[in-house]
């Protein structure tokens, strides 16, 4: 059986947040991240950005929108 995942390349993600305003306006008809499903998260002491993402969309937007494909949907194998 096969499923889609949602693969996150932290090495790829510039930080820009694009995703989490996307997200916000497509759940909740405003331009707010902090109400976004997705989260990018910025560890300082290494210098590398982490989308955190809910995994939940049929249609994930925040994959669409993201400029370095950093976020991208993958079939994978589930056992």
């Amino acid at each position: 059986m096969y499923g889609k995942v949602l693969v996150v390349d932290p090495e790829k993600c510039t930080g820009c947040r694009l995703c989490e305003l996307v997200c916000s306006v497509y759940h909740t008809g405003v331009s707010n991240p902090s109400r976004s499903r997705i989260r990018v998260i910025k560890w300082e002491e290494i210098g590398i950005y982490l989308p955190i993402t809910c995994q939940n969309c049929e249609t994930s937007f925040c994959t669409e929108v993201c400029p370095t494909k950093a976020c991208h949907k993958s079939i994978e194998e589930q056992r």
